[in-house]
């Protein structure tokens, strides 16, 4: 388990990856009407949630803290400009 003093994530999940809750230490969880689920998450290094938002994307969606979302977004532009 992290740190409770670990920053905090939310992420939206969609039900493709709605499993995901019972692999990752996630302090709170909750259903949306339509179909997905935010959950939120400690994260002890950043670079370790990129990495599992890169693996399950669109399905995953950092909707916070802010860095994180764009610490994702950087990281996928720069995987998409080596195809480019």
């Amino acid at each position: 388990m992290p740190p409770a003093d670990s920053p905090l994530a939310t992420l939206l999940l969609d039900a493709e990856v709605r499993w995901l809750p019972d692999y990752l230490p996630v302090v709170a969880q909750r259903e949306r009407a339509d179909g997905r689920a935010e959950v939120d998450l400690h994260v002890v290094d950043p670079r370790w949630l990129v990495r599992l938002v890169a693996r399950h994307a669109p399905h995953v969606v950092v909707l916070a803290p802010a860095e994180l979302a764009a610490a994702f977004t950087a990281r996928a532009q720069e995987t998409l400009s080596l195809y480019v």
